[in-house]
């Protein structure tokens, strides 16, 4: 028998068995390109049904996609898929297209032979290279893992040239194969939906399930009762439109009948709606929730507890607190039963083991030992379950970990993992990144904006967009993430581990460190308490998290600090032209934290005082005083910011006079009457904000003692 018809033998008896037990199977077919892709392309020949073709050169038999395209996969099904990892494995591709195989399929997976794949170049490893760094040098601790627990693993069908298995035996039975259908979970979260839409408000739904389990099906199928009963405002939103296509598809509408609107749409100019629905809500921060569920009586959230959309464990707890705060009561339901295939399907539990969609944080003790280290990445590749542990934390503290990310967790250049450890339990981690010291010539061309190299984000930014010219040229650190398991919060744990990252800068003769982030206040207090100062605003809020890009820094050497002192008086100098311009409809929770620097903002004069004064407590125009309000305003509000004074009843004073709103913004964006009513409101903020701030001769001056 040739081995194109064993191959055919092998994959019809795979598919006859898994159809009969609900289950998939992975087959690993190893050798040159044209062998591995004839053999993928004979299998064909024994799937009826969707079969698609990622990565390479797709078969004519197949729905080709690249790799890079392969989340247009998610929510979809498929009888067979092939996945062509012979340039490369991309683990983000990999881990969206797993969950398309339906119960009774096949995934096929083509690579190499060992020694080959470790030998030939990789495509996924121009990804994380970075300037000054050969890809061809980068380390391959993620394909050594991955090989491994590819030729470890009892549960894959491997087929080699000169060896391809006979097909399994499939035992006569009379029970009746298994079939694809809507599950007794899917159909309880169906009722639970249509009961907050119905129901009282303020009593949300959370719904959480493993990848697989139905739940975007399941708001689709909630979606088209409640439409059809005559529900005509639903609208749904999540990480991005590609991450909901199964809501839509078992909903059988459109985006007209059922909007989808991105989560910082909503927050800015979002419809009014009878039900929210948000999926994948792992994927948004957890500020934007909160929002979200202020803003919409009726809400259910639903997010993947273990899969390629992030983790919902750490959502579950996390977001629980801010539900008893902001709820009058809600539901919790999960799903645990899969609708694609059957309960302990092989290739679910492979694909979480090869990139790791099950690492979890560990259950820790309340102890005080708590020691921090800095890990051997060799090491830390060859201990399966300290790598479980590290990525588990880091997954569980970002809404946008991926797949991706433990490749450039084993092999970024650069990279730099620190961990603190009670015992053998990892309670908190840290990623950084080495980057700058590129040449002056790189560095003017930056900041001229005719180059933007690869990686060394901290030193591009600080010359592209603060505008020190040869900034790149400083060596800098960059915490690229850092996470604290949940129960050992607010113990200063945070605190040691960036202790620990500037004891090694200094030991590494960097010049400054810092880190960017989405900006939220309880991280930018974070970053201040720990000696850090914001130098820079990103113009665009990120679709997903509704919030603008911060930059924190802190110098190392002398050249660092008065490279750090520069940034700062540029931020000072520019937040004002900002808080105009791109951050005027920043909300005044987000705002707040960006004025705690006080450096280098100048005194107001005793007329501005003067001014200021007749304004708020008597009865001259804002017109006439727009100039003194205004200075005194960025003299006062940051002083009360950085003393940690409350700056509630403030907000007229942040609209008006900081960011510039007109009347009729204010009035809307406070929820106001007219404009008599807002500058009434802003006479009283200013009274409120001059009482903590003026200084003694002014309060003389207006008869106070």
């Amino acid at each position: 028998m040739s081995e194109t018809a064993r191959m055919v033998a092998l994959a019809a008896g795979l598919m006859t068995a898994n159809r009969a037990q609900g289950h998939r199977s992975l087959i690993h077919i190893c050798g040159h390109v044209c062998w591995t892709r004839t053999m993928a392309a004979a299998a064909r020949d024994s799937a009826s049904g969707r079969a698609v073709w990622i990565g390479g050169e797709a078969a004519p038999e197949f729905e080709g996609r690249p790799a890079r395209h392969a989340y247009q996969e998610l929510g979809q099904e498929a009888r067979l898929v092939v996945f062509d990892a012979q340039e490369g494995f991309d683990p983000d591709a990999f881990g969206a297209v797993a969950g398309v195989v339906q119960g009774g399929g096949l995934l096929l997976l083509l690579t190499p032979e060992a020694p080959d794949w470790l030998r030939l170049p990789d495509t996924q490893q121009q990804r994380i290279a970075i300037e000054g760094v050969d890809a061809a040098a980068l380390t391959k601790r993620y394909l050594r893992r991955l090989i491994s627990v590819l030729s470890d693993s009892p549960e894959i069908v491997r087929v080699r040239p000169g060896a391809i298995p006979a097909p399994p035996a499939v035992a006569s039975t009379s029970s009746p194969a298994w079939k694809l259908g809507p599950t007794d979970d899917q159909r309880q979260a169906v009722r639970a939906i249509g009961r907050v839409a119905r129901g009282r408000a303020r009593r949300p739904l959370v719904i959480t399930a493993d990848r697989g389990r139905g739940k975007s099906s399941a708001l689709g199928m909630a979606a088209a009762e409640l439409l059809r009963g005559g529900a005509t405002r639903i609208v749904v939103t999540g990480p991005r439109r590609q991450a909901v296509d199964a809501v839509y598809r078992h909903a059988g509408v459109g985006t007209d009948a059922l909007p989808f609107v991105p989560p910082a749409d909503l927050l800015e100019y979002g419809p009014a709606a009878d039900l929210l629905l948000v999926d994948e809500a792992a994927g948004i921060p957890l500020a934007v929730l909160t929002r979200l569920l202020q803003r919409y009586p009726r809400a259910v959230f639903s997010s993947t507890v273990h899969g390629y959309e992030g983790t919902g464990r750490g959502f579950a707890l996390r977001f629980r607190d801010i539900l008893a705060r902001n709820a009058t009561a809600w539901d919790a339901l999960e799903l645990t039963e899969p609708i694609r295939w059957r309960q302990g399907d092989p290739l679910e539990r492979l694909v979480n083991q090869l990139l790791l969609l099950d690492a979890d944080t560990v259950a820790v003790a309340d102890r005080d030992q708590i020691g921090i280290r800095w890990l051997d990445r060799d090491a830390l590749a060859r201990d399966e379950r300290l790598l479980r542990q590290v990525f588990g934390l880091l997954v569980q503290a970002h809404y946008r970990t991926r797949p991706f990310d433990l490749l450039n967790l084993l092999d970024g250049p650069g990279l730099a993992v620190a961990v603190a450890e009670q015992g053998k339990a990892v309670v908190g981690a840290l990623l950084a990144s080495e980057e700058g010291g590129l040449s002056e010539t790189l560095s003017q061309a930056i900041w001229r904006g005719q180059r933007r190299p690869h990686g060394h984000l901290l030193a591009q930014s600080l010359s592209a967009h603060v505008g020190i010219a040869g900034a790149a040229t400083a060596r800098a650190g960059r915490v690229m993430r850092i996470a604290v398991h949940p129960l050992q919060q607010r113990r200063g744990i945070g605190t040691r581990l960036l202790d620990a990252f500037h004891d090694r800068a200094r030991r590494r003769q960097m010049d400054i460190i810092g880190s960017s982030f989405g900006i939220e206040p309880a991280l930018l207090r974070f970053w201040y308490r720990n000696g850090y100062a914001p130098v820079h605003v990103g113009v665009r809020r990120d679709p997903a998290s509704a919030a603008h890009a911060g930059l924190v820094v802190q110098g190392i050497s002398d050249a660092g600090h008065a490279l750090s002192l520069e940034a700062l008086r540029r931020y000072r100098r520019s937040l004002p032209v900002w808080a105009r311009d791109y951050l005027r409809e920043l909300e005044p929770e987000a705002f707040w934290p960006l004025l705690a620097p006080r450096e280098f903002v100048p005194v107001p004069a005793e007329r501005c005082w003067e001014e200021g004064m007749a304004f708020a407590f008597a009865d001259r125009s804002m017109e006439a005083s727009l100039a003194a309000l205004e200075q005194l305003a960025w003299f006062s509000v940051p002083g009360l910011v950085a003393r940690g004074e409350s700056v509630s009843g403030r907000e007229p004073v942040l609209i008006r006079l900081l960011q510039g709103n007109d009347w009729s913004q204010c009035v809307k964006r406070l929820g106001l009457s007219g404009r008599g009513e807002a500058v009434r409101a802003l006479r009283a903020a200013c009274r409120l904000l001059f009482d903590a701030s003026a200084p003694q001769s002014a309060r003389i001056s207006r008869g106070q003692p």
